[in-house]
């Protein structure tokens, strides 16, 4: 395990309550994918789908 992460190798796909069909990269803006996703009424209840690349090829 590593201490600090290589924010490259991962990515979040947002899926409640709103799902969003694209992953973002880790540290990337929230400007283009977060409007109205925090609504005043519905709480504070987010799950995100992780993302972890792999490399599995043999050279």
């Amino acid at each position: 395990p590593l201490p600090i992460w290589i924010k490259t190798t991962y990515r979040l796909q947002f899926m409640y309550p709103f799902p969003h069909p694209m992953a973002m990269g880790i540290g990337q803006t929230g400007v283009i994918w977060t409007p109205l996703k925090n609504l005043p009424a519905g709480g504070d209840n987010f799950n995100y789908l992780l993302f972890k690349k792999v490399d599995c090829c043999a050279l």
